[in-house]
């Protein structure tokens, strides 16, 4: 298996066109999460496996996903877990190359913690799981070394996600450091950009969220 493309529920305007996506994807195993499950089959995609309680959608368009006659598991509203949780879970027992989620991003800022928290759960299962909007790539990176391709208009930031990351170096980028420790509740890592071809982080100890943003 190479890869698997998770759709959540979240707002339509901060995922990138759907056509955009079955080209950049085209051998992976679609998953759909409650509305991502309709955003997907009215873009000509049918998910091999969706998740949901299915809140976010209108009983008709409940109706017209049920009609399309595909695999579907229902949860109830009340339960431990997020849809988007239930169906990451699934995708990690594949163990594929790496797990590739849209529609996890806007509106409400609780789901978008919790979506950024989930991505320990690849690490811990070390797949590759990354969160993309319109303007944003997420992905959460354990103690190594890590290349980073310069990309134009395109800034790096860095955000601690442990109480501290240890002997942080950067090199490549417009403001470089030297094995820094790098803590919580500082900004000092935040629009940064590749000068070079390409750009070296490493660090030894902690958590650190690695995101590639652009303006929209």
């Amino acid at each position: 298996m190479t890869a698997i493309v998770i759709m959540a529920g979240g707002p339509a305007e901060r995922v990138p066109p759907v056509d955009l996506l079955r080209r950049k994807h085209q051998n992976a195993v679609w998953i759909g999460v409650d509305r991502g499950v309709y955003t997907l089959l009215k873009n000509g995609v049918t998910p091999q496996a969706a998740f949901g309680d299915f809140d976010s959608v209108t009983e008709e368009e409940r109706q017209w996903i049920k009609d399309k006659a595909f695999p579907l598991e229902v949860y109830p509203e009340e339960k431990d877990e997020t849809d988007l949780e239930i169906a990451l879970n699934r995708a990690l027992l594949e163990q594929p190359d790496h797990i590739y989620i849209y529609g996890a991003t806007g509106g409400r800022l609780d789901h978008l913690f919790a979506n950024v928290q989930l991505l320990f759960k690849g690490l811990k299962e070390n797949v590759p799981v990354t969160l993309i909007d319109r303007q944003n790539r997420l992905e959460l990176k354990g103690p190594g070394t890590y290349e980073l391709q310069r990309r134009e208009e395109t800034y790096f930031s860095f955000i601690p996600i442990s109480s501290k990351v240890e002997a942080l170096s950067m090199t490549g980028f417009k403001y470089e450091l030297d094995r820094h420790t790098l803590i919580q509740g500082t900004t000092l890592c935040v629009s940064n950009e590749i000068i070079k071809d390409t750009g070296m982080v490493t660090f030894e100890e902690g958590f650190l969220l690695f995101m590639e943003t652009w303006d929209d």
